[in-house]
């Protein structure tokens, strides 16, 4: 089991969140990072523009295009991931997707 003691409680309550309108809209302190549409909450790790490609609603690694990471930093936080893969590369995906926390 792991010990508690090594982390330290946070130094603020966290605020009370409002949840989204409807049940598929994010709640009202969400910083939503990927919409669908564009990679404008991206930056490639070696500087400059993500190169990922944004298709049909998805995100697409482009190859030799090298990893992506968000244009803000974040400390303390509360990760909510949607994940999915389209239908039509379910069968052809060989690749294992991760999400990376440095």
């Amino acid at each position: 089991m792991q010990d508690l003691g090594l982390f330290p409680p946070p130094h603020n309550e966290p605020p009370i969140v409002t949840p989204g309108k409807t049940d598929s809209s994010p709640p009202t302190d969400a910083i939503v990072l990927f919409n669908g549409r564009d990679l404008f909450q991206w930056r490639s790790v070696n500087g400059g523009e993500a190169k990922w490609q944004v298709k049909d609603g998805y995100l697409e690694v482009v190859p030799n295009t090298g990893d992506i990471a968000t244009q803000k930093e974040f400390g303390d936080c509360q990760l909510h991931i949607e994940w999915a893969l389209p239908l039509k590369l379910r069968e052809k995906v060989k690749g294992v997707a991760t999400v990376v926390f440095s």
